[in-house]
This record gives structure tokens, C-alpha cells and sequence, in this order.
């Protein structure tokens, strides 16, 4: 099994389209009402899949994977996209099965040290038994699916104009 990190970079890209909105039946006031609140949906769906990830990643690991999480609007189709670039950010999104981290810790030498968590260090080399250097894998976190499930509830306060004196 090749290690992931010698692949190229993978990608997932989704789009959240507001189905309940259909332009054709809608006054141009609604209409620019729909529109100009995109940007502050993908604000307020940013903030929250900011916040599951601060629930179950390190802060230097939530740091790398929000970098590979990017947004986009487009106002006139009413979708915004979201590519998860990057593998560390798509291999938490989607999970990574085992592999063996030799080739990319090696890079083409015959040996290295590695610097561990703990302080210490850590030699490995062509010759370190084969099964040594292996990682465990990811489990998938599907933080995309859990923030898709909260978007219905963000969308009366981002779309909802409050009524004065009515």
C-alpha cells in the first residue's frame, strides 16, 4: 500500500443550493433579499463547521484543516461551494485507511530522525522493520454532513427581514 502523502493533493467539492428558493416566483425584492444574504449564510456556515471542528480537533490540527476548507458564493445560482482541499483536511473529512509512513518520512534517503511529540527522537531508515513505521489511520469525521444538517435551522435568521411594528 503507497502512502498518501506521495499522492497528489485530493479535493471534495460540494455545492449548498437552496431548493426552497425558486427565482422564478419571486418579487425582485425577495429576490435581492435572497441574494444579498448569501454571503452571510456562508459566514454563519463557516462559524459553525469552525466550531465542530474546534469540538474534536487540537487547535493546530483544526487550524490545517479549516485552511483546506474553502467557500465560495454564487449569488445568481444561489449555491455556495465548498472544496475541502488539501490531504490531511480530506483524509479527516473522509478518513484514510492504514499506510506506511516510510517512504514520506525517507523522501528518497536512507535514513532520517524524526522528532516525536514527547521530545524525544526517533531513527528510521531503509532498514526499519517493514511493519514500524505504519499509521493507524483516520476515522472519517464528516464534519460537511453534520454542518448540512444544521444549514434548514440558519436559514430563517439569515433570510427573515424583521417586521417592524407589525
Amino acid at each position: 500500500m503507497s502512502s498518501p502523502v506521495n499522492s497528489p493533493t485530493p479535493s471534495l467539492r460540494f455545492g449548498v443550493d437552496l431548493p426552497e428558493f425558486d427565482l422564478d416566483k419571486m418579487s425582485e425584492e425577495i429576490e435581492e433579499m435572497v441574494r444579498d444574504g448569501m454571503p452571510k449564510l456562508r459566514r454563519k456556515i463557516r462559524a459553525a463547521w469552525d466550531e465542530k471542528a474546534s469540538q474534536i480537533f487540537s487547535a493546530s490540527t483544526q487550524k490545517r484543516y479549516m485552511q483546506g476548507v474553502r467557500f465560495s458564493v454564487d449569488k445568481d445560482s444561489l449555491e455556495i461551494d465548498v472544496v475541502i482541499k488539501g490531504w490531511l483536511p480530506v483524509a479527516l473529512e473522509t478518513g484514510a485507511p492504514r499506510f506506511d509512513m516510510k517512504p514520506g518520512l525517507l523522501q528518497g534517503r536512507d535514513s532520517r530522525v524524526i522528532p516525536m511529540h514527547d521530545g524525544g527522537f526517533r531513527t528510521v531508515s531503509i532498514r526499519s522493520p517493514q511493519d514500524s513505521w505504519w499509521h493507524p489511520g483516520l476515522q472519517a469525521t464528516d464534519l460537511a454532513g453534520e454542518v448540512q444538517k444544521e444549514i434548514p435551522d440558519m436559514l430563517p435568521k439569515v433570510f427573515m427581514r424583521k417586521r417592524v411594528g407589525v
